[in-house]
């Protein structure tokens, strides 16, 4: 892929102006980096702090239609292959500077990057479709993915009962351009890897980044809090949390929290 860093001083939100972008015709290949940002989103509606220093940045990635060998489509890959992406950015780091990288980033399901545990940076997906061209017919335009990433490289925000991480703390210092263009060439590298060896190695080369089968865990939802261990990835890349009372259960959607 040939990307198309554009850099701003200030944007609301940089997945907003990229869904703008895409949907008035541009084209794959589009990044937008923020150096702040007032507005940006995080997963379940909620705001994503960032601050100077930080990594706020958007991309576009079009939608192959065909399904790889595991019969599984790029969509359904895509929360995983961006994960693991970003974790590869940061363990390659830590290792150029001579910091032991050794179980220092875990992925927990199904998209955010913890450091020691705490988290220290989100992914967030959105997908679309182009607006057909007038000698298109309508509903013909392309389909396309606008993931943002938002990374605590400098500083982490504080909020209300949480505790985040942040990657100047382990000594890892990196400017937030340097690190939307290394995100972007692991993101081209494990498409590729995709392609060629499908989905299943796609999930296991998640849970290999992944907190430790047997991690506790809940699982919230708007009515249900339910707390047990991780148990792994379904054959279709639902977490697996066996609860305290032994029932097994695949989760599609709530949020996943460490204990």
């Amino acid at each position: 892929m040939t990307w198309r860093l554009e850099i701003f001083e200030s944007l609301p939100s940089t997945s907003t102006l990229c869904r703008q972008r895409a949907e008035a015709g541009e084209g794959a290949g589009l990044a937008i980096l923020a150096r702040q940002q007032s507005a940006g989103r995080g997963s379940r509606g909620r705001s994503w702090s960032g601050g100077a220093g930080n990594l706020a940045f958007s991309f576009l990635l079009g939608m192959p239609s065909p399904m790889d060998q595991d019969g599984r489509s790029f969509l359904q890959c895509l929360p995983y292959l961006v994960a693991v992406a970003l974790h590869e950015t940061f363990t390659l780091l830590a290792l150029r500077k001579n910091i032991g990288a050794q179980e220092l980033f875990q992925l927990k399901w199904p998209n955010d990057l913890l450091l020691q545990g705490r988290k220290m940076a989100g992914i967030l997906i959105e997908t679309g479709q182009r607006l057909p061209s007038s000698e298109q017919q309508a509903g013909s335009g392309e389909h396309w993915a606008c993931i943002g990433i938002g990374a605590n490289l400098a500083q982490a925000p504080e909020v209300p009962g949480r505790v985040l991480g942040c990657a100047a703390e382990i000594g890892l210092e990196v400017g937030p351009e340097e690190c939307a263009s290394l995100i972007l060439a692991q993101v081209d590298a494990w498409c590729s890897r995709w392609r060629c060896e499908g989905s299943q190695f796609l999930l296991q080369a998640w849970l290999a980044r992944a907190h430790p089968v047997g991690t506790r865990l809940a699982v919230k939802s708007q009515d249900t809090y339910i707390s047990g261990r991780f148990s792994g990835l379904d054959a279709q890349g639902r977490l697996l949390h066996e609860g305290d009372d032994g029932t097994l259960r695949s989760v599609v959607t709530g949020e996943v929290l460490c204990l």
